[in-house]
This record gives structure tokens, C-alpha cells and sequence, in this order.
């Protein structure tokens, strides 16, 4: 029979604070990373239909990373993968901000960062990843103006709630 001293129950208490802090911060990133996402995409279709376009041209220009065609030409589909697009690279994003914040950090700096660090990503998008991936949306982004900038602040001001969401929502 295995006996249990002190070293033992120690070694299980971190291992079970270890799992928690992983699955809050999961949990707390994919849901700002929703929140976030879902926030942007609104803001970006709000300034595409004052460009008189649908506003469904954020979600139509980011489907045609699969499609390699005319946005307006891909139908419910293209509006699906376009959203499926927006989703995983929003929660991708915000899984990567998430390591960075301690989770201990006040909202409205992690709010700050958060806007910079999505201007950062905006940057690389439009210098690197865009250019190669989907030229098409490169080409769009001009199209609604700053709309985009302003959609990339929001995007990053709402990660700022990672650290409150693992405090406050997520914690056990």
C-alpha cells in the first residue's frame, strides 16, 4: 500500500492550482477572444454599410482566403467559412495575448496593451500575412478606411477583461 505523507498531498495541491490556471485562462481567452472578434466584425460591418457596401463584406473578403475569388460571388458559404476564418483567428489571437497578461493585471492597462497589441498584429497582417494570404481582404481593408484601424482598438480593448475574466468569472 502507497503511503501518503505531506510531499505528497503538496505535490497535488500545485498540480490541481497548475490545471486551474490553465483552464481559466483558456476559458477567459477564448471567451474575450469571442467577445472581441464578435465586437470587431460589428464594428467593421457598421462602417462597410456607411461605405455602401453589405455589411457582410468583412465576412465575403475574409472567405476568399479559400475561395481566391470574388468576395460578392461566394455565397452563404463564403459567409460561413468567412466567419469560421474570423473566429479562430480571434481566439487565436487572444490565446496568444493571454500568456502574456499576469492575471493579477488591472483591466484598463491589459486594455491599453491590449489596443497596441492588436495594431501590432494588425501591422503584421497587413505587411506580411495579408499580402501572401489573402490579397483580396488586403485590397478590401482600403475600402471601408479607418474603419479597420478603430476595429482593431476595439478588438484589443475588449482582451483586456482576460485577466478580469480569470479572476473573476473562471477562478474556483
Amino acid at each position: 500500500m502507497a503511503r501518503i505523507d505531506a510531499a505528497h498531498v503538496a505535490d497535488a495541491a500545485v498540480g490541481a492550482r497548475g490545471r486551474t490556471a490553465v483552464n481559466d485562462l483558456l476559458l477567459a481567452a477564448i471567451t474575450a477572444g469571442l467577445l472581441a472578434g464578435a465586437a470587431m466584425m460589428a464594428w467593421v460591418a457598421a462602417g462597410a454599410a456607411l461605405a455602401e457596401l453589405p455589411p457582410s463584406h468583412p465576412l465575403q473578403v475574409a472567405a476568399a482566403a479559400f475561395t481566391a475569388r470574388d468576395p460578392a460571388g461566394a455565397g452563404p458559404g463564403g459567409l460561413v467559412s468567412g466567419a469560421l476564418l474570423w473566429v479562430v483567428v480571434s481566439v487565436a489571437l487572444a490565446l496568444l495575448y493571454a500568456q502574456i497578461l499576469p492575471r493579477d493585471f488591472p483591466f484598463a492597462p491589459a486594455a491599453l496593451l491590449g489596443a497596441g497589441y492588436s495594431w501590432f498584429v494588425m501591422a503584421v497582417m497587413m505587411s506580411v500575412v495579408l499580402p501572401r494570404v489573402n490579397p483580396l481582404m488586403r485590397a478590401a481593408m482600403a475600402e471601408v478606411g479607418g474603419t479597420w484601424v478603430f476595429g482593431y482598438a476595439v478588438f484589443g480593448i475588449l482582451l483586456g477583461f482576460i485577466p478580469v475574466f480569470r479572476r473573476r468569472v473562471f477562478a474556483r
